[in-house]
């Protein structure tokens, strides 16, 4: 019986879950504490304003993870075609 790739479960969870999840959080003073995702990160450069670091950002942090992993899913998907 010829092997079977899987794609990873957390594969796909991974990418929607990524951008709204916390990457940094500071907090000044134990009194104020600011949480920042890439999604809000990336809204707050359209408010100011800042319109190519919104692009290099979301084209390396969202756009091009979600390519990698469609692609990584056809090779899976061919992968077990061709066995």
């Amino acid at each position: 019986m010829p092997y079977q790739y899987a794609t990873p479960p957390g594969e796909k969870c991974g990418l929607a879950v990524g951008p709204v999840s916390p990457i940094l959080t500071l907090e000044k003073f134990f009194i104020v504490e600011n949480t920042f995702s890439i999604i809000s990160g990336l809204e707050q450069l359209v408010e100011e304003g800042k319109f190519f670091l919104f692009v290099i950002i979301l084209s390396f942090s969202v756009v091009l993870p979600v390519c990698q992993a469609g692609r990584f899913i056809q090779a899976v998907e061919l992968s077990n075609q061709l066995q």
